[in-house]
């Protein structure tokens, strides 16, 4: 199945518009921080480290 998601995602992949979509976590992202949040990720993974520093809230790539 996740053969046929990935070949539709590639035909479809020239019609984007190279951004992404935060509410659906694609696993083959090499940089999830960056490429959902961009030049915020730094200050946003320092907040994440002030106010949760056990790590209770945990999300994909943070």
């Amino acid at each position: 199945m996740q053969d046929r998601v990935d070949d539709c995602r590639d035909m479809l992949r020239p019609y984007a518009n190279n951004g992404i979509y935060a509410g659906f976590a694609e696993q083959d992202i090499p940089d999830p921080m960056a490429a959902y949040f961009g030049d915020e990720a730094a200050r946003l993974a320092a907040l994440k480290r002030r106010y949760d520093p056990d790590n209770i809230f945990i999300g994909y790539g943070v």
